[in-house]
């Protein structure tokens, strides 16, 4: 998935949630190609919260029950209370977290929790806050509907990841405080595999949402959007995420895409501070940036569907002064 990822010219992601820490370790260091890794290691929730994947038949912890898997796995981690969010966070960041992550609503792919629910308090979603600042860092937090946003956002919450539910009250106190926007469309183009009509409800209630978000945007002139995938599922899936560039001209121009892939992406990871992995300027050309370039055969700035197909218009592919794909020259 990681060489995937850099044959689809995607240089460093941020990866915000999941145990790549060792992964991002081998790429650094040379043993296999990928791109460079910003990892918040697993994702916060509270009990029956988006990262909350606990079987039904598995009894609470209240009552000696046991963590599930996929907290077992270092992908979640399930809190509550400000003390357990004040551990978990000093620990993630100590296993190498750039930036912490938290699910501060409810989400499409979990079962428990609708998305009109706000998750953790205030003072939880503060105390992560405060310990990601004293290292230096920020919170990013998953979040659909505008209590849960506003709560983040109050609380010193740095990127919004999703959004979809947000109203044009909740998008100003954004851009107020200064904070980012991290949305995404391809993922919710076609529903994944496996859902259930449970399932299948919520994700239509957030593709229908992303409308009124980029709407409301273009309206502002709010210009803190990245631009992203969250796409974890088949590996099919994940070689058409350059559709992304083509599913965002339906709000926004070429050149707006391309600039949140790029300019507007590197100056959102940059909020890493000390805590970035990787020293050096992302998403631009210039003097004492991070050697990243991409040749593409085409106009991306006329027609981004050059972009959709890698394999033919990604001519050249080249990460921190490393050419990784050659077509000019076929013997590399």
């Amino acid at each position: 998935m990681a060489k995937l990822y850099l044959s689809r010219g995607y240089t460093t992601i941020r990866d915000t949630g999941g145990n790549t820490f060792s992964l991002k370790k081998a790429i650094d260091a040379g043993i296999t190609d990928g791109p460079r890794i910003f990892p918040s290691g697993p994702i916060i929730s509270q009990t029956s919260g988006h990262g909350d994947f606990t079987p039904a038949a598995e009894p609470s912890r209240l009552v000696g029950g046991h963590r599930d898997p996929m907290q077992k796995l270092g992908h979640l981690l399930v809190v509550d209370g400000v003390p357990e969010m004040l551990q978990a966070v000093r620990y993630v960041l100590g296993r190498g977290a750039s930036q912490i992550k938290l699910a501060v609503s409810g989400g499409c792919a979990s079962e428990r929790d609708p998305l009109d629910i706000a998750e953790f308090t205030a003072e939880e979603i503060e105390a992560a806050v405060k310990v990601a600042g004293d290292w230096n860092t920020y919170v990013a937090t998953h979040v659909y509907n505008p209590t849960g946003i506003r709560r983040a956002v109050e609380a010193g919450v740095r990127t919004i990841e999703h959004a979809n539910l947000i109203d044009a009250k909740t998008l100003e106190l954004m851009k107020d405080h200064g904070t980012w926007l991290s949305p995404q469309v391809s993922v919710y183009v076609n529903d994944p595999h496996g859902f259930d009509p449970a399932l299948k409800k919520k994700f239509a209630q957030a593709r229908e949402g992303l409308d009124v978000l980029f709407k409301l945007v273009k309206k502002t002139g709010f210009d803190r959007v990245g631009f992203g995938s969250d796409i974890i599922s088949a590996p099919d899936t994940l070689a058409k995420v350059n559709e992304e560039f083509v599913n965002r001209t339906k709000w926004f121009s070429p050149a707006e895409i391309l600039c949140q892939a790029t300019g507007n992406n590197g100056r959102m990871l940059a909020l890493a501070g000390p805590r970035n992995p990787y020293p050096g300027a992302l998403g631009v050309i210039e003097p004492g940036a991070l050697a990243d370039v991409l040749l593409i055969d085409g106009d991306p700035l006329a027609d981004p569907s050059v972009l959709a197909d890698p394999e033919r218009n990604l001519a050249v592919i080249v990460k921190d002064g490393q050419v990784f794909k050659n077509l000019l020259d076929p013997g590399k």
